[in-house]
């Protein structure tokens, strides 16, 4: 039996940053998410049942507390399974080495439950119930415990882009917060913050770093704001700097 150096040894030299990156937790969510899509997509006479059932829709309130956790496996948009499998294989190996599998996978499940209930909540609050699907809450979740936990480590995001990680999570979490206000998706509004600050905690953040990232913050923000102006006489005399 080949030894896992070995046969690391026998990938193909461009597929190594790709699987080196799929732990076998990772691998399977990845299939997982992969083949119920591909059923989905295939066999049409599943399609209702699957909005109906699986996804997240009013079918939470009217019994089928199964939904919140089954929609987290269930695509129906390609797109949205794309940049989910993706954000999932960018990150969550390494959030996984870094909190351990239980942890990653309480996270990762936690997370996304919590906020697909908090959107059941508000969906019925505003007596407007929509169809979500996808696992879009827990990789939200998994990018901001990325960021607390790599904080100002360099990732390399594309090519020769690199960011500090609190800077790629802080991002990300602009974009969302952004998209769900600008179409008024307030249910999806109210998941991702669930997501947002289950995954600072379960990542292992404190309210002292927020603190701390927003002085680092402001301070950057004074640099470019004040700038020195020499002045004084223009002749050989001591200049006195003057703060503009």
């Amino acid at each position: 039996m080949r030894s896992p150096t070995a046969r690391r040894g026998t990938e193909p030299t461009w597929m190594r940053p790709i699987t080196e990156r799929l732990s076998r937790v990772i691998r399977a969510l990845v299939v997982t998410n992969a083949l119920v899509f591909a059923f989905y997509i295939f066999v049409r006479q599943s399609q209702g049942f699957i909005k109906e059932h699986l996804a997240l829709g009013p079918g939470a309130l009217a019994g089928e507390l199964w939904q919140p956790v089954t929609s987290l496996f269930v695509h129906i948009d390609p797109i949205n399974l794309f940049f989910n499998l993706l954000g999932l294989w960018f990150a969550g190996a390494s959030i996984e080495r870094s909190l351990g599998t239980r942890r990653f996978l309480i996270l990762f499940l936690g997370a996304g439950v919590a906020a697909n209930l908090a959107m059941v909540v508000t969906s019925a609050w505003l007596a407007n119930p929509e169809l979500s699907a996808g696992c879009g809450n827990s990789i939200l979740a998994i990018f901001v415990a990325f960021g607390v936990i790599y904080n100002r480590t360099q990732a390399r995001v594309f090519g020769s882009l690199v960011m500090e990680a609190r800077w790629l999570t802080a991002v990300l979490i602009g974009f969302v917060i952004l998209v769900d206000v600008s179409r008024a998706a307030w249910s999806n509004l109210a998941g991702d913050l669930v997501a947002i600050v289950l995954g600072f905690l379960l990542g292992g953040g404190q309210v002292q770093s927020l603190r701390t990232l927003w002085s680092s913050f402001r301070a950057k923000r004074q640099r470019r704001r004040y700038q020195i102006l020499e002045g004084g006489r223009s002749g050989g005399g001591p200049r006195s700097p003057y703060l503009n």
